[in-house]
This record gives C-alpha cells, structure tokens and sequence, in this order.
C-alpha cells in the first residue's frame, strides 16, 4: 500500500534548530515543524511561536499527505502503532457539539465519562457517547514530546503519523494541507523528523518571506481568538 506524497524542496522553519529543545505538546510531535506560511504561524501561535526565520531546501523531499490518506491506509498505521506497543485499543468517552466559529461539528475524546461530563458545559450527557478507540502509551509520549496522554483515533493517529511514514517509507516527514485562516487558527503545517533534518540545507533569513497575503492579519485582530 503506497502512501500519498507531497514533494516540497522549499519549507520554512520559525526558531531553534534543535528538534531536542522543541516544547512538549506539539501537533506535530518530536522533529522540526515547518510551514510554508511561516508569517500566518506567528499569528497563530503567537506567545509559542518566535524567533528567527529559516527557509530549509532538500531536493527531492517528500512528505507525507496526511489528509489524502484514504480510510484503510489510517486504519493499517493504528494497527502498525499497537503492533509497535505505540498505543492501545481501549474505551473512551466522546463529546460532540456545534462550534458557530468554526461551522462545523467537532469532537474531543476523554478517557472517563467524569471528563466527559466536565466539558460538556452544562453537563448534556446526550452529546456524550461511549467509543472504543485509540490512546497512547508511554512509548508514543514519549518519542512524540507529549507532556500527557493523547485520547482518541485522530490526535493517535498525528502523533503515529511522523514515526510511521519514515520507519515504513523512508519520508522526511508528514505534511497537513489544513486550510489557510488565521482568524480560526488553521494553515498548512508540516514536519521534518528528527533522523531526516540534518539532510536539509539551512539559510537563516534576516526577515519573514512574503507569506501570500498573510501580512494582512496583524496581532490586533486575532486578540479574539487566542
């Protein structure tokens, strides 16, 4: 089964180097995150996000394309994360409701119905079903820099995706095309696993790129969205 690729020379990488000094709880787990809209990323993860500007070039990367990833293929990493004592099958508690900001339904996952029941406002046990689902073990917190255990077959799945694609298919990383939005904190990411950054060439740059339009969204009107 092979997976769908994204060939990017050129990305660009916001801060330190060092994978290693990289803070916990990132999206993309361990490895160096990048971006081509690295303006919009200081936006986004402002009070996180600093530092200097590199653009990063290897010929002939390729990444990933997590949201081209057909059903099964997601469903084989799962397995291929309990197989690698990665994660567990095990059941879970899911909320679910209607976000206005962003027009879509969306879902968190929690390991008890107590967690459940605390975010879900007021208490509506009718937006909360029982799952069965994926979660983290120690192993996978900690190869992905996770300060807690992720709960849920998506937020397992990120985190499975960067080990999977480079011990499996020799990638440099993985790549999410979300959709560009600063005002709802979305735009395309990536990441460059740890065993791959040293075969990228590093230019520090003395000031942002163009960032297609991102410098229309200034600090002042995202203060209502942090």
């Amino acid at each position: 089964m092979t997976p769908p690729v994204i060939a990017l020379d050129a990305v660009h990488h916001i801060g330190d180097m060092d994978p290693s000094s990289k803070r916990t709880g990132s999206y993309e787990g361990a490895g160096l995150s990048v971006s081509v809209h690295p303006g919009a990323w200081r936006v986004i993860g402002r009070g996180m996000v600093g530092g200097a500007c590199w653009t990063m070039r290897r010929e002939g990367a390729r990444f990933l394309d997590a949201h081209a990833m057909k059903r099964a293929m997601r469903r084989s990493v799962l397995d291929w994360g309990v197989g690698n004592g990665l994660c567990v099958v095990t059941p879970l508690w899911r909320f679910s409701h209607y976000d206005d900001e962003l027009e879509c339904r969306v879902s968190q996952t929690f390991p008890t119905l107590a967690e459940a029941k605390e975010e879900s406002w007021d208490g509506d046990l009718g937006r909360v079903r029982r799952v069965t689902g994926h979660a983290s073990t120690p192993s996978l917190d900690a190869a992905s820099m996770q300060p807690t255990p992720s709960h849920g077959d998506d937020a397992v799945l990120d985190l499975l995706l960067p080990l999977w694609a480079h011990a499996v298919h020799g990638l440099d990383g993985v790549w999410w095309e979300d959709r560009l939005d600063v005002l709802t904190h979305s735009a395309p990411r990536g990441v460059i696993v740890a065993e791959m950054v040293s075969a990228w060439s590093a230019e520090r740059l003395d000031r942002d790129p163009p960032d297609d339009g991102s410098d229309e969204w200034d600090e002042d009107e995202s203060d209502g969205h942090d």
